[in-house]
């Protein structure tokens, strides 16, 4: 995806869009991790205070709709002529020139000329549309060139048509303006109760050079290209909006100064389709209330299909650049070399064997943005990620100015959003923000071709409901906290992906992605070279041709401080994997990640479905309220939970189940317990999970809804040295919610194992109990 910050005055400015694989952090890491830190809870402070009435206000003039016959001049219109009644305006060559401030009432078609305003004073011009025809087949149909304030008023039960020409002459060539059917280079408002139908053939609907207030009425527009701009500020309290656009829906686009490009809406009902974003600010964008109704790009299913491209069929390195402990039929697994550097740290290629890189230098990093057909360029420019190609990167850098993307809802800074219903339907992001996103309210319904929710820096949930229908990835920023609400997400990649800044160059991590055709599986390359029952299987990636891993793939360790070598054609070593495998890392498991990168739970319900990761930090996550539950992933390159450094729980609810391949739980210092259970074999989907102890008492009845051979549980119930015993199968009477039973009563399951919770904070196992196990991710579930 192409991503660009921008400037903004509540907000640290960042860059974004680094590559990387979407469970691996190939970037420099910063030792300190400090700067991040403070950008996230700057960030936190800056959100909090924002409020759409520090943003924008409506004065009387904006809400004023009163007019009378009496004192209004009335303007008549008969296709090429006028009949004006009354001081200031006046009739030439088929238009109206309107050169006095005051109200005026126009009625009648006209059939190929202009409302024109151009006063000398800077005072207000009322146009009250009582019932217009205007067509204009070279120009603006209505253009307020010269005013203090324009405020056009929809005359109550008034139905009112503008359109202009698909050509305009302007007065001298060096001349763009007017670009729209209905233009100001003032403040503009739309009040009133009746409609406006505009068609516009040229470029834009509605466009003000200023400030665009949208009151009232009913306004329905077809738009060559943008369907309402604002260009400093664009604001909404009540009416009814309704836009086809080949360009951006609505926008706001001033990109110099620090308080404009402004959006902010308390109010009213959008209906807007749009080959490119749907609402796109350049700076902050503010959302109270409406109701919305958004289709980008031909909505999500025009979207290209992305996968993940990791040469090694599937798998990551972990935080030492090795493989995890484990054993292949008895061997010993290749171990990671001493003195191995973070695998971000690019070594040569050439660089003799032994060398600290490790194969991730050779994986494939290319960002595809969401497909889009429009010709019309957002402004906002969503930046570019690079190619290995030198000559791609060039030709990125020079469409960053004018890039087309097709988001719900994009914002160049920070974006608030407290409440509101939507539905969106994104070939693109559906919610992005090149910096912050806080969301405290609302309900929010999408489908989207990328990223559900996406934002550059920070992204905060703490109240309102969402349902992510599809996504690529559902929730991701630098830096997550969901502190309430009810979230559920689908996802065909990670779930939630906090992926973290790196402080050497100020870009966001974020997955590397390749397209597929249309008829892609829509699989990743990693899932694509596993099996759900967790054993990895082929896959077609090389190795690398120079600096290649010495050692062998058949189990055989490795010279000191040389790298185990890279399987043949992406395989993996021979033999049957262990119950727990690689444990951490070689060729699965996380990186050691950004320590930047923060996923923080205190409160909320969150549901993923996940066909990646089902929740993903670079670096480490933290829960201590809440309730998150997890389905899948169903391949073996992916896992339930995929961290870069710690888990640490401390209240809440965790209940995951997914493929054993990948498997991580909690932190071994974390201060809440949780079990880890690996299954002998895949179990089916809708086959129920049930914990208790001793005496009977349920702490967790689970039905997911995804195959499974992997279950992490997590709950306040769990206590060291109690018994516990885990079923399979079986029925429960209680209520369901997200697949959690909370109540009623269990019966008819199978026992799987019973055993006593021990000191460590998760208590692996298998069928035949407690095992040693690894929480660094890998093949894992733990060994017998």
């Amino acid at each position: 995806m192409k991503k660009t910050s921008i400037a903004n005055r509540l907000s640290v400015v960042f860059l974004c869009a680094a590559l990387m694989t979407a469970c691996s952090d190939t970037s420099a890491v910063d030792d300190t991790g400090t700067a991040e830190a403070g950008t996230a809870n700057e960030a936190t402070a800056e959100l909090a205070s924002l409020k759409v009435e520090d943003m924008i206000t409506f004065d009387e003039e904006d809400r004023n709709t009163e007019w009378s016959a009496e004192s209004a001049v009335t303007i008549e219109l008969d296709g090429a002529n006028a009949q004006i009644n009354g001081t200031g305006a006046e009739a030439a060559d088929g238009s109206v020139i309107i050169t006095s401030p005051g109200t005026y009432v126009l009625s009648g078609t006209l059939s190929d000329g202009q409302i024109l305003v151009d006063t000398a004073e800077e005072e207000l011009v009322h146009l009250v549309l009582n019932g217009v025809d205007i067509t204009d087949s070279d120009s603006a149909a209505i253009y307020s060139k010269g005013a203090g304030k324009t405020v056009i008023t929809l005359a109550d039960g008034t139905q009112n048509k503008v359109t202009d020409g698909k050509t305009y002459v302007y007065e001298d060539e060096a001349s763009d303006e007017p670009s729209a059917a209905v233009f100001a280079k003032n403040d503009l408002s739309i009040n009133g109760t009746g409609s406006l139908s505009i068609t516009a053939n040229y470029k834009d609907g509605i466009t003000s050079k200023d400030d665009l207030k949208i009151v009232g009425g009913t306004i329905n527009i077809d738009a060559e290209d943008d369907g309402i701009v604002g260009r400093d500020r664009l604001a909404a309290e009540n009416g009814t909006v309704t836009i086809k656009a080949g360009g951006d829906g609505m926008k706001s686009t001033n990109d110099e100064d620090e308080d404009k490009g402004i959006i902010a809406i308390t109010g009213g009902t959008f209906d807007i389709e749009a080959e490119n974003d749907g609402i796109q600010s350049e700076k902050s964008l503010l959302i109270d209330g409406g109701t919305y109704n958004l289709v980008t790009g031909g909505g999500s299913a025009n979207a290209e299909v992305k996968t993940e491209n990791n040469p090694m069929g599937q798998g990551r390195m972990n935080g030492n650049g090795g493989m995890m402990r484990g054993e292949w039929n008895g061997e010993s697994a290749p171990t990671a070399p001493s003195g191995t550097a973070n695998p971000s740290d690019e070594a040569s290629n050439d660089e003799a064997a032994g060398t600290a890189n490790t194969t991730s230098a050779n994986m494939t990093s290319t960002v595809v943005t969401a497909a889009v057909t429009s010709t019309s360029a957002s402004t906002t420019t969503d930046t570019a990620a690079s190619t290995s190609d030198a000559d791609n990167a060039e030709d990125t850098a020079a469409d960053e100015d004018e890039s087309t993307s097709a988001k719900g809802i994009k914002a160049g800074g920070d974006m608030v959003i407290t409440g509101g219903t939507f539905t969106i339907d994104s070939a693109d992001d559906a919610v992005h923000s090149n910096q912050n996103i806080s969301i405290t309210g609302g309900e929010i319904g999408i489908a989207s071709g990328d990223d559900a929710v996406h934002a550059d820096l920070l992204l905060s949930i703490s109240g309102g409901t969402m349902d992510i229908t599809a996504s690529y990835e559902g929730l991701e920023g630098a830096d997550i906290t969901i502190s309430g609400g009810k979230t559920h997400v689908i996802s065909s990649d990670d779930g939630v992906n906090a992926s973290g800044t790196d402080t050497t160059s100020g870009t966001t991590d974020t997955a590397a992605e390749t397209t597929e055709t249309p008829e892609a599986t829509g699989t990743t390359a990693r899932e694509a070279g596993a099996s759900a029952s967790g054993t990895p299987e082929a896959s077609s990636a090389q190795a690398p041709e120079t600096g290649e891993a010495q050692g062998t793939a058949s189990g055989e360790a490795p010279a000191a401080g040389e790298r185990p070598a890279a399987p043949a054609n992406g395989e993996m070593p021979s033999g049957t994997p262990p119950q727990g495998g690689f444990g951490g890392g070689g060729f699965g498991g996380g990186m050691e990640g950004n320590q930047n990168a923060k996923l923080t739970i205190s409160g909320g319900l969150l549901t993923v479905d996940a066909g990646g990761d089902g929740i993903d930090a670079n670096g480490s996550i933290t829960m201590t309220d809440g309730t998150v539950i997890v389905n899948g992933p169903t391949n073996s390159g992916n896992g339930t939970l995929d961290y870069g450094s710690t888990f640490d729980m401390s209240g809440g609810y965790l209940i995951g189940a997914g493929t054993s391949g990948m498997a991580q739980a909690l932190s071994d210092d974390s201060s809440q317990l949780s079990i880890a259970m690996t299954y002998p074999e895949t179990q089916a989907a809708g086959t129920l999970v049930h914990l208790e102890d001793s005496e009977g008492n349920t702490i967790v009845t689970f039905e997911p809804s995804k195959d499974y051979q992997f279950v992490v549980i997590s709950s306040p119930d769990l206590a060291k040295g109690k018994s516990y015993t885990l079923y399979s199968g079986g029925t429960s009477s209680e209520d369901v919610s997200g697949g959690w039973y909370k109540t009623g009563n269990y019966e008819g399951g199978t026992e799987v194992v019973s055993f006593e919770l021990g000191e460590t904070a998760t208590t692996w196992l298998n069928e035949s109990g407690v095992t040693t196990g690894n929480t660094n991710g890998g093949f894992g579930g733990g060994r017998r």
